[in-house]
């Protein structure tokens, strides 16, 4: 289906794909994110990925989550923080805690911490934090 759908693009015919699988408009040039008919992103899978959450996505392990979790909010340059499986996931703003300094500000508040890296967000994660705070993005190119 989507080789079909880009041999035709490739072609210079122009295509719309309405999906509510994130998955599915990964395949796309072009994205436009409609939240309750109100156009709140719009650009290409790679530009969303990369600016859609407002900082980078860090993933830490750490014990205890809770605790952890509680430690980062509030925290400097902290944009978000949440328990993802058996890992903290933190969106960190360019000013503030870094990759470098995040897991020495959670030993320092009692949290054990382990592997601590940079993770690519998905398109759905960017859709989720759009559409649940409510924010415009509709253009990040």
């Amino acid at each position: 289906f989507w080789d079909l759908i880009h041999d035709l693009a490739g072609g210079g015919v122009t295509i719309l794909v309405s999906t509510h699988y994130m998955d599915e408009a990964e395949y796309c040039n072009r994205i436009a994110l409609i939240d309750r008919g109100k156009l709140v992103a719009m650009g290409s899978p790679g530009e969303l990925r990369a600016h859609g959450l407002g900082g980078d996505l860090i993933e830490v392990a750490c014990s205890p989550l809770g605790a952890a979790l509680k430690v980062l909010t509030g925290a400097p340059g902290v944009v978000e923080a949440a328990i993802f499986g058996d890992k903290l996931h933190v969106v960190l703003a360019s000013e503030g805690l870094s990759l470098n300094t995040l897991p020495a500000f959670l030993t320092q508040h009692g949290i054990q911490t382990g592997p601590t890296r940079k993770v690519l967000p998905s398109l759905e994660d960017v859709f989720v934090r759009l559409v649940s705070h409510g924010q415009d993005m509709r253009s990040v190119a």
